[in-house]
């Protein structure tokens, strides 16, 4: 352990409210605050070691890299937990991510895929049975990012509330994210009349933009069978009024023989534009499942056995080539009347966000009647909460299976704000998404109550709020009051707390009181929000603090948390005398007041402990001054 009294806590006066100038008016007992251990290391043993000797109780074994997790052996794992045990310190693992695939499936290349998201949940799963060797007694938080490396929307300040600058989106067919920019438009009539842009509904720039995308996918099909179309035209005028018979009889006639030429050079067309069709179709059925979109599906369903019905003359129960002895014109001509109502319905079915069924008289329709459009380009922020709550969800039921009532707590983390997932309603709409899967799953597989499903859920998945991480927001403009309404919305589901502080919006921590996050405030609103907060563990990730002063900040951080010196205390309540009041006191040597070192190292090291340190004139061996202390005269 470092010494305090080489980092400059600030001037503790009976001026300072509760004589600190770091005390945050919120007093948490030590056995409630906590510590991490360093990163870059897989010595984790030593690191667990070193912190009990500096009296600290909860103790986070805290993992970035993968590479480092997997390093530290075995037995360390056990030998921690051993530890533990003889020190009746409480142990909390904080999950690799950096050089992991994102939970929600997507690799550090930005490509997504299910294959991805199935590596990932075995990962995760591989950490959960690793890292539950720390805890013997189960039920241990295990901290995993929300997400690792994917982008997410940019928010900023507006007139009512945060608005979106920046949509990032997902394109299901593509694989790709793209950026949808909240940018002015100058549209001819508002232009007109204003001399104005006008900004859109982010929302309706995302409909338009899957509208746009659909109506391209369309467009070639179009082009070609009107192509198509054109060249039949001229064929009919020179065909008409040949049957079959006629065609056989005059196919050597040049005339005759240019258009039967044209017909089947009309259904290259047509064959082309089918092709076309029949790729978009399936794209789209792909993308309505991807949505969860069971009516659309069923209406795509039926338009295509609508198309079956009406190419039957021609090429049966099947769609392959066309029969054999139907007149050419006949055959194209219905191909051609198939093909121009196969493109109408999947115009009027892709393009549009909205529809009424494809098959529905106006008059007859009704409200179970409209069906959404397949979203082929969807939020980050859906897409990841869709994918990652699976991820998250499957772990939760494979850990209840392996660890019977000893499985985890899962305890979701919020990234630095502005990635994906990062905001307190984001986070919390997450947790209750892989909450309600992993109930499903208990209630599917292993035959339990919804009721008690739920209730498992609930305890084994929930938030570690990160205070720095959601303090990035004021580095968009948002004010603290902001900052507090996503702490309040995600208050009901911290398991797990990141007591961290920091100056500005930077995610480089220092210790609570030395910052400007709002530490009081949260602790507050969590321990109204949540009965069981005065459980919970709060730790100092202090790994930057401590690289950067060389000494421990645990005093600090007691000193900012009031906790009480003699007792255990209640949370939130004063109790006895507390740290807080203990600046300055003893050995903690704050050189610019009071008297200084009592019995400092110097006169041990000068005179020794026993009385042959003593100067001749005290009868010891050391020497000293020549004449009489009082009079300078020389002894006798």
């Amino acid at each position: 352990m470092g010494n305090y009294e080489y980092f400059y806590p600030g001037t503790p006066s009976i001026l300072e409210s509760e004589y600190s100038t770091i005390f945050q008016g919120y007093k948490v007992p030590a056995a409630n605050l906590g510590a991490t251990t360093s990163i870059n290391t897989a010595n984790q043993l030593k690191q667990v070691g070193d912190l009990m000797k500096q009296g600290i109780r909860n103790i986070e074994v805290s993992l970035v890299h993968k590479k480092v997790f997997d390093q530290i052996p075995a037995g360390h794992m056990k030998e921690i937990a051993n530890l533990a045990k003889l020190n009746k310190a409480e142990i909390s693992l904080h999950a690799p991510f950096d050089d992991m695939t994102d939970p929600s499936g997507f690799s550090k290349q930005g490509g997504w895929s299910e294959e991805n998201r199935k590596q990932v949940e075995r990962e995760l799963m591989y950490v959960v049975e690793r890292g539950q060797a720390l805890n013997t007694s189960g039920n241990m938080p295990i901290v995993f990012h929300s997400s690792a490396v994917i982008p997410g929307s940019s928010m900023v300040p507006g007139k009512d509330g945060a608005e979106t600058e920046q949509l990032i989106v997902y394109n299901y067919v593509d694989n790709q994210l793209t950026p949808i920019k909240n940018e002015e438009k100058y549209y001819l009539s508002n232009y007109a009349k204003t001399g104005k842009g006008k900004k859109d509904d982010i929302q309706k720039e995302l409909a338009d933009t899957n509208s746009t995308y659909w109506d391209n996918k369309i467009k070639p099909a179009i082009f070609r069978k009107a192509e198509g179309e054109k060249i039949l035209e001229d064929a009919q005028l020179i065909l008409a009024g040949l049957d079959s018979e006629g065609l056989v009889a005059n196919q050597k006639d040049p005339r005759v023989a240019a258009g039967i030429h044209k017909v089947r050079l009309a259904n290259e067309y047509f064959r082309e534009a089918h092709k076309s069709l029949n790729s978009t179709f399936h794209q789209a059925v792909e993308v309505a499942k991807a949505n969860g979109n069971q009516k659309l599906q069923d209406e795509l369903r039926n338009i295509s056995k609508k198309f079956l019905e009406e190419t039957k003359e021609i090429r049966g129960d099947g769609d392959g080539e066309q029969k054999k002895g139907i007149h050419p014109l006949v055959a194209a001509n219905i191909e051609s009347g198939a093909l121009n109502k196969l493109m109408q319905r999947m115009e009027h079915v892709i393009t549009n966000p909205l529809h009424p069924r494809f098959d529905k008289e106006e008059d007859s329709i009704t409200e179970n009647d409209i069906i959404e459009g397949p979203k082929a380009f969807v939020s980050i922020e859906e897409f990841a909460k869709k994918n990652t709550s699976e991820t998250f969800s499957e772990v939760a039921f494979q850990s209840y299976k392996r660890f019977p009532g000893k499985a985890p707590v899962m305890a979701i983390e919020n990234p630095p704000y502005g990635g994906a997932l990062s905001s307190g309603k984001e986070l919390k709409e997450l947790i209750e998404m892989s909450r309600q899967k992993f109930a499903q799953k208990l209630f599917e597989k292993e035959g339990m109550s919804l009721d008690q499903a739920t209730k498992i859920a609930e305890r084994t998945i929930g938030a570690t709020w990160d205070t720095v991480h959601i303090g990035k927001m004021v580095e968009k403009g948002f004010t603290k009051k902001d900052i507090m309404k996503e702490t309040e919305t995600i208050a009901p589901f911290v398991k797990h707390v990141h007591l961290n502080d920091s100056l500005g919006g930077s995610t480089d921590d220092v210790v609570p009181g030395m910052g400007d996050i709002q530490i009081k405030e949260t602790l507050e609103a969590f321990n109204k929000a949540n009965k069981d907060f005065g459980k919970t563990r709060k730790i100092f990730e202090g790994g930057a603090f401590v690289a950067q002063w060389q000494t421990s900040p645990q005093p600090m951080v007691l000193e900012a948390m009031g906790s009480p010196i003699y007792v255990n205390g209640t949370e939130g309540v004063p109790q006895g005398l507390n740290w807080n009041r203990a600046a300055g006191a003893a050995n903690q040597n704050i050189y610019y007041s009071g008297m200084g070192d009592t019995l400092p190292d110097y006169n041990f090291q000068s005179f020794g402990a026993g009385f042959t340190g003593l100067p001749t004139s005290l009868g010891g061996q050391m020497g000293g001054a020549r004449g009489s202390r009082f009079s300078g005269t020389p002894m006798a």
